[in-house]
């Protein structure tokens, strides 16, 4: 090929080139271009997967430069701190913080109204988990009303999965089925390892968890003048104003009539009365009818419901079952409550008519 040949081929393959990127051809045609057929082509773009991550660090970077950090709490929360974080001591601190019924600092409410915004973990590093919205009902032998509504939401905003499944709570029904109780949980095992030490605890903060029991404040009656014995805060303040009887022990009888009590219906503020029963039962010994008593139903349907004592202590049928000293004192029968709760078997003639004034 002579040189004026070679020129002329140079010259059309330049100017295929000029029009091939004029015309915006891809990476790969400009390859061919310019390497020839045959060869590989470079990869079109080199994608790094790690680019969101450390976006997201250096985003979390600039918030602590700023005073706060993005993305932290509730949403909107923006790159400027709550007010809480400029507090220098916790007086500061506990005057912002919203409290609950118990005086204990609500630190749900807190976080809802973003006056709090806690990081993901003690690691800046640490990345934040999607909030799992998820109710789940631990359902109570003692009934409906201590059944335990627990809710994933506000416990994910704080803790990682990790903290509680499955080392304190395993994710398997079938696997060491667990069985909650009170006593457990003060003593520091499963939900009592935060609820106390961190979170509020369980002696105050029962309607937090039991729903079917209500918080204190709906527990106040509609008067506004409570009962002498309501207006104490110390058992040594109460028992100043309440009747004693003969053996020294409070009269509780008698604290109802003279209104120094107002005992509530149940624990739920909606639970109906029954209506006091006028019935008096005569009980008489066979082998010594002089110690008879008198078995005033008026004086205990104040108190209590039917089902309390028919027929789990006494059948609804006079004379299937006698009530007996020795059966009291073992704690049976009358001595259920006698004793324990109510004036003592030795307070003889509160019951037998023949041993002293009868009394309701």
């Amino acid at each position: 090929m002579n040189r004026r040949a070679a020129i002329l081929v140079m010259a059309g393959l330049a100017g295929v080139l000029g029009i091939g990127m004029a015309a915006g051809c891809n990476a790969r045609m400009r390859h061919w271009l310019l390497e020839g057929p045959g060869t590989q082509p470079p990869p079109l773009r080199r994608v790094r997967r790690d680019l969101p991550a450390e976006i997201e660090k250096l985003e979390r970077q600039l918030a602590r430069l700023r005073g706060g950090e993005t993305g932290s709490g509730r949403a909107g929360m923006g790159s400027a701190g709550p007010p809480i974080t400029e507090a220098g001591s916790w007086a500061e601190v506990s005057k912002l913080l919203p409290t609950t019924a118990a005086g204990s600092p609500d630190w749900v409410r807190a976080l809802d109204d973003r006056i709090i915004s806690p990081r993901p973990g003690v690691d800046p590093e640490e990345r934040r988990q999607p909030v799992l919205d998820l109710e789940y009902t631990l359902s109570s032998s003692s009934g409906r009303m201590f059944s335990v509504a627990f809710s994933h939401a506000p416990h994910t905003e704080w803790l990682a999965c990790w903290n509680c499944h499955p080392g304190i709570f395993p994710l398997s029904k079938t696997e060491n089925p667990l069985v909650l109780s009170m006593d457990k949980i003060n003593a520091g095992r499963y939900c009592g390892v935060c609820h106390g030490p961190v979170s509020f605890g369980a002696e105050k903060g029962c309607s937090r968890c039991h729903r079917g029991i209500p918080e204190h404040s709906a527990w106040e009656r509609e008067e506004t003048v409570r009962p002498p014995a309501e207006q104490t805060r110390e058992w040594a303040e109460t028992l100043k104003r309440l009747p004693l009887d003969e053996t020294g022990n409070v009269d509780w009888v008698r604290a109802l009539d003279s209104e120094v009590i107002r005992p509530r219906r149940g624990l739920s503020p909606e639970a109906e009365g029954e209506e006091v029963l006028e019935l008096d039962v005569d009980m008489i010994p066979v082998e010594d009818p002089e110690m008879k008593v008198v078995f005033p139903h008026r004086a205990h349907t104040e108190w209590l419901s039917c089902e309390n004592c028919h027929p789990r202590l006494y059948e609804m049928k006079q004379g299937t079952r006698a009530a007996t000293m020795e059966d009291m004192s073992r704690g049976e029968s009358c001595g259920l409550c006698h004793g324990t709760v109510a004036f003592s078997l030795e307070a003889c003639g509160r019951c037998h008519q023949a041993l002293g004034p009868q009394e309701r």
